[in-house]
């Protein structure tokens, strides 16, 4: 989306009994317990630097016993006599690598064209595989550097979207080395992809005054639907993409090391968050000041040997960005994004949580400009609240959200907003059915059987799976009764904020009218029905075996109808679920 954060993120909660990637139950994805226990080494891709790396910074100004303070000189003989902070190198190398399996229904899209052969998706079976590595060489306590890279991350067989050159979540490619460019049916095209990307890359410096870093980072804010790294895993499905910025960023706490006050700022050049891409010649210049109340730690009340985590935290951050994307178009927009999560122990042994957050886009951009028009307004809302209850067994959890939607995307004001990507809402609906008809629309105004070039804005309209222009609830379940085993049961209730417009047929055509073609005055986007179960074992220490299946039918509502009136018929995927991490 349009926003980047200050380094703040924060987790549900680590329960030893999750067997595998535990759900989004707060401000963030709940501790993977799958993965090794090495708490440094599973901090090393958050952007949780204001909070992880100013606890780091107490440490050294308050050691352990045995570790003196870095004070200029101690109050008496014995004081001075104290060792300093002993100096260790270490280095970590973690990492994971998925298998997923996927059976999908035909998702009916408008033809491209001249090739009326592409009136769908043309995706229905096929398997997908990614391996993420994470490194973390450092000093401690005082310097880290740290990596994260994808590597072989795409389609591995099977079939190939058609039509969806826009979208972010390119499975249209094969992973693979060679020349595309000679693509000029895309019905039958064939694309390849290295499927390589380097994730994060930075220094980290910790000391008394605070923590410092510097390069290539992600970074993740409250619940994720402005600001996500792509590294927090969803209830159902996995995360795709990830806002990645080249970064100097400082946090402190000015109350003191133990104080649960945090202020951090951060001056960012964009590498990709989505709409802005480094590597395609945009240039995003973003500044970020954030500041949080946060104290966390076990519950007083635990299950078996499983404790619940305790998480509060209250907090906001301002961005300002401004920057020129590849066609020389302007966008300068501000940011305010409140976030609040508070929690309480309940008789059980369980605990009592709510959580929220918002966000105000506001500025200006000439992105979508047109011969009538230099620029138009940004005024654009979202939010997300979580109500639920979380124990080491069971989790019970209640989402809803909003993004303002834009019945005119041509009066000049920009208003439809967008999630994240990687704020996942289920499996169908956001993910795959609106994601898809977004893209397709996109590509099909900019085929080169048409026009000669891309239309101004149109990297904005893809949703790439976020939440745009609609307000859903999404309750779920998560239920874990043994450690090796974990089954998530959730639906997915959603209708459109405004009416149901495809913006790009508003532009080409002055018609308005929805994805398919049909009376946009509808707003019932349907019923998704969501569940899965996973599995997990130990191979050896620090290795650990996951499999399972996952899947979900999609029931439309009348906001899918077509020019006659017809609903499309029912959505269906399920996905077979293989990995292993170390």
């Amino acid at each position: 989306m349009l926003a980047a954060s200050a380094p703040t993120s924060s987790r549900a909660y680590a329960q030893d009994a999750a067997p595998t990637d535990a759900p989004r139950v707060d401000a963030s994805a709940a501790e993977d317990t799958a993965a090794p226990d090495d708490t440094d080494a599973d901090r090393i891709v958050e952007t949780a630097t204001a909070e992880e790396v100013a606890d780091e910074a107490a440490e050294i100004d308050d050691p352990p016993d045995g570790d003196a303070p870095l004070a200029a000189e101690p109050a008496s003989p014995a004081e001075r006599e104290r060792p300093a902070p002993q100096l260790t190198f270490y280095g970590s190398l973690h990492g994971e690598w998925e298998l997923r399996f996927d059976g999908l229904s035909d998702i009916p899209l408008f033809a491209l064209p001249r090739e009326p052969g592409t009136r769908a998706l043309g995706q229905n079976i096929w398997a997908s595989q990614w391996i993420r590595l994470r490194g973390e060489l450092g000093l401690r306590p005082y310097l880290k550097l740290v990596a994260q890279v994808d590597v072989l991350r795409g389609v591995v067989v099977g079939d190939t979207a058609v039509g969806i050159a826009p979208s972010a979540w390119r499975r249209d490619r094969r992973i693979g080395f060679g020349d595309d460019a000679s693509c000029t049916e895309e019905a039958r095209c064939e694309r390849l992809y290295p499927g390589f990307e380097l994730r994060t890359l930075y220094l980290e410096w910790t000391s008394r005054a605070g923590v410092l870093r510097v390069g290539q980072q992600g970074f993740y804010w409250g619940l994720g639907i402005v600001a996500n790294d792509g590294d927090h895993r969803p209830v159902f499905g996995d995360y795709q993409y990830g806002d990645l910025v080249e970064r100097i960023a400082y946090a402190m706490k000015p109350l003191g090391p133990q104080h649960p006050f945090t202020i951090a700022a951060a001056a960012d050049l964009v590498y990709d968050d989505g709409p802005f891409d480094l590597r395609q010649g945009d240039t995003m210049y973003q500044g970020v000041l954030s500041a949080f109340w946060k104290e966390n730690g076990p519950s007083d009340a635990a299950v078996g040997t499983s404790p619940v985590s305790r998480e509060r935290t209250i907090g906001a951050f301002v961005a300002y960005r401004n920057g020129v994307d590849r066609d020389d178009d302007v966008l300068e927009v501000g940011i305010v994004d409140l976030f609040a999560r508070w929690d309480v122990p309940e008789a059980s042994g369980g605990r009592l949580f709510a959580a929220f957050e918002g966000a105000y886009i506001f500025g200006t951009t000439s992105l979508a400009r047109t011969i009538y028009r230099d620029s138009d307004r940004i005024a654009q809302l979202q939010w997300a609240a979580q109500l639920g209850r979380t124990n080491a067994h069971l989790d019970v959890v209640l989402e809803g959200g909003y993004s303002s939607g834009d019945s005119n995307s041509e009066d000049g004001v920009q208003r439809r907003a967008t999630m994240d990507g990687d704020h996942r809402v289920g499996l169908i609906l956001f993910p795959e059915v609106i994601n898809w008809m977004s893209a397709r629309a996109v590509a099909s105004a900019n085929s080169t059987a048409i026009v000669g070039r891309p239309g101004r804005g149109s990297d904005l309209v893809p949703t790439n799976g976020g939440v745009a222009g609609a307000m859903y609830l999404f309750p779920y379940v998560v239920w874990r009764p043994k450690a090796f085993i974990e089954a998530r049961i959730g639906a997915v209730i959603a209708r459109t904020t405004s009416p149901n417009v495809d913006p790009v047929a508003q532009r080409l055509y002055s018609e308005s009218r929805n994805w398919r073609g049909g009376d946009p005055a509808f707003r019932d986007l349907g019923l998704e029905l969501d569940a899965a179960v996973l599995l997990s074992t130990e191979l050896r220490d620090h290795v650990t075996l996951t499999g399972g299946v996952e899947g979900g039918v999609f029931f439309p509502g009348r906001a899918f109808t077509d020019a006659g009136g017809a609903v499309m018929r029912e959505i269906g995927l399920i996905r077979g679920r293989v990995g292993l991490r170390w």
